[in-house]
Parts: structure tokens; sequence; C-alpha cells
């Protein structure tokens, strides 16, 4: 139970609820967020235990739609490859010139070796946050829960102890057991209670 006001902005907000050692104060938001994860920029608010949910879905569509346009530009560059043929002569600027040119005709492979590459990045970066995400709801813990207890194992420890510690946490979190990773997700990622129904008589 929360036994003080949050240092910051004097809030005694979750006091009453069990997990309110769960409740961190957000520095963008001013406000305090149970079970707050982290503020994210590009949906412009915390994620925290009301919209982990959400912030989980958006990942994994996003990732879903990235990997669904990696496929389909690489099969149109894949075909459209039989029939494009390389300007001859040695590779340097000349060449790369001409290969702009030779693509500047056909705009469709162009557009997808642009829409792979672009794919490709977004693979790149989202499904490491994705993966990380499904991670912390398997282990039940947020992002500030995580560092907090990374932070507290660091302070008696020296540099060489250092090494591998976070690796150390991660094994930890994936080997709990599957009956309780499995709860874990399902108590956060379950779909919220719908409002309850008014009747006016």
């Amino acid at each position: 139970m929360r036994k003080r006001p949050c240092d910051k902005c004097m809030s005694l907000s979750g006091w009453e609820e069990e997990e309110s050692d769960r409740w961190h104060h957000c520095g963008v938001c001013k406000r305090c967020v149970p079970r707050m994860d982290h503020h994210c920029p590009w949906l412009n608010q915390c994620i925290g235990r009301d919209n982990y949910r959400d912030y989980v879905l958006v990942l994994l569509v996003f990732l879903y739609c990235s990997i669904w346009m990696l496929g389909m530009s690489a099969l149109i560059v894949f075909d459209k490859s039989k029939t494009f043929e390389l300007p001859a002569g040695p590779k340097g600027l000349l060449w790369f010139q001409q290969l702009l040119h030779l693509l500047s005709r056909d705009l469709v492979l162009a557009r997808s070796i642009l829409m792979s590459v672009l794919c490709f990045i977004a693979l790149l970066i989202c499904g490491p946050l994705a993966g990380w995400a499904l991670l912390l709801a398997w282990a039940g813990v947020s992002n500030v829960d995580f560092m907090k207890n990374i932070r507290s194992k660091l302070q008696g420890v020296d540099k060489t102890g250092r090494r591998g510690l976070i690796l150390r946490e991660m094994r930890k979190m994936i080997s709990i057991p599957t009956r309780q990773g499995i709860n874990n997700l399902k108590e956060i990622l379950a779909p919220p209670d719908p409002p309850a129904r008014r009747v006016i008589i």
C-alpha cells in the first residue's frame, strides 16, 4: 500500500490499491500512472496498466504489416528482376547513374525496392520492441519494475560483476513456468471489461 504521496506531484492516486507500489510518476505527463511501463512519444501517452494491451497490439499489427509488405515487395522485385538487366561496364559513379536511369523507366521495380528496404528497417525496429513487450508481459513486470530491479542489484556490485546482469535477468524472465507466464499474459493482455449497462426506469 502506498504510505505517502508521490514526491513529484503530491498525488495519493492508487493508495487504496494492493499494487500501489507499482504506481510511477511520468515526467512528461506530470501524473502518476498505474504499472507504468514507459512514456511512448509515438502514441503520445504513458503506457501502463490501462493501455498496455493496446500498445502491444499496435506493435504486433505494425510487425504483421511490415512482414506482409516486405513479402509482397520482395515478390515483385524477384519477378521484375528476371527481365531487368544491370548496366554493363565497371562499377562506379557512371554505372550507378545508369542503374538509376534504368530504374526510373521501371517505377514499379524502383518502388518495390524502396518499400522492401523500408519494411526491412521497420522489422528491425518493431520486431525487438514487440518481443520485449511480450517478454515483459510474460514475466508480469513493467519496464520500470525491470529497471528498478537491475538498479538495486547493481548497487553493491563491482564493474566485473555487472557484465551479463541484464542477460541473467532476462533468462530468469524466460524461465518462468509456462502456466504462470500464460496467466500473466492473460491478465495483462485481456480485453477490458465492458462498461456496465445503465437501465433507466
